[in-house]
């Protein structure tokens, strides 16, 4: 997966925002997919050093969590490409 800067910008957000609806705090979702605070910030900010693995398992993680909080996660606008 290669997205371009306004990609991972838009990603970024839209993970901050889905974090915001879980209700956990970053040391939790950290601490649940076994990613070191590090880790989990640069996949929360789809740094270009970011593993792709690392973005579709917080992203599915993330929508998970807000739905298991009773919310409805907000949709991302960049779609997995072969």
């Amino acid at each position: 997966m290669t997205l371009n800067a306004a990609e991972r910008h838009r990603t970024g957000e839209e993970f901050a925002q889905n974090l915001a609806l879980t209700g956990l705090s970053p040391h939790e979702v950290a601490a649940d997919l076994a990613f070191t605070p590090e880790r989990l910030r640069r996949t929360l900010d789809v740094a270009p050093a970011s593993y792709a693995v690392d973005v579709w398992q917080l992203r599915d993680y993330l929508q998970q969590a807000v739905l298991d909080a009773g919310g409805t996660p907000v949709s991302h606008s960049v779609q997995d490409r072969p």
